[in-house]
């Protein structure tokens, strides 16, 4: 593996085996990896959105292979309810979404205990001209049936993490400390993917 910076952003290289037929996967993040807050977008429901834009231009990627994201089982129910993903377009702020195609975000349920990293296919590969995009999850039911949005335990605030609501447009989410979302994006110059443990997708459009 290897990693660098690119603005700011962190990118690690995973480089394969020659049978998996591409030669690296990129892992883009803004979070450090340790959980220092989390939350639940008041009492709303669906509508209400988390997500981290990603700039792609000085990659080679041409494909989205998966998304990560922190949540947990463990808080207010101790169960998994689901949330819903999509890819935004992005062009000094998030436009519609991009993937799914449909326009309709996936609905997918986490798995294991605690807080915990789930990821979810995306197997999307990116139009032709894309230079960035917004990665993001919604809050799908009202707290507190819901799984929690986390973010790192930087007290810099990088930037990138945006949030809407069903009242508002998006903005940058600003103020504070612990700002950085801890969603991020796996993305390759391939479209042939290696396996990896995914989290369940419990519909493909819910």
């Amino acid at each position: 593996m290897r990693a660098k910076m690119i603005s700011g952003l962190v990118v690690a290289a995973f480089a394969l085996a020659a049978s998996v037929g591409y030669a690296a996967d990129y892992e883009l993040k803004w979070d450090n990896g340790v959980v220092g807050a989390y939350g639940f977008y008041g009492l709303g429901s669906t509508g209400c959105w988390f997500g981290n834009d990603f700039n792609v231009s000085t990659l080679s990627a041409t494909y989205v292979s998966r998304l990560k994201i922190m949540s947990s089982d463990g808080l207010v129910n101790d169960r998994w309810d689901g949330f819903r993903i999509a890819l935004f377009g992005f062009s000094g702020s998030p436009g519609s979404i991009i993937w799914p195609e449909s326009g309709i975000p996936m609905f997918v349920v986490g798995s294991g205990n605690g807080f915990v990293w789930c990821e979810f296919a995306v197997s999307w590969a990116l139009p032709g001209g894309t230079n960035a995009f917004l990665a993001a999850q919604e809050q799908y039911y009202s707290y507190p049936d819901c799984d929690p949005y986390c973010f790192d335990n930087n007290p810099v605030n990088l930037g990138h993490t945006w949030q809407k609501s069903p009242s508002t447009e998006w903005m940058l989410n600003t103020g504070g400390m612990y700002r950085n979302l801890m969603l991020r994006v796996f993305v390759a110059d391939s479209q042939e993917v290696a396996p990896t443990s995914l989290g369940r997708i419990k519909a493909l459009y819910f």
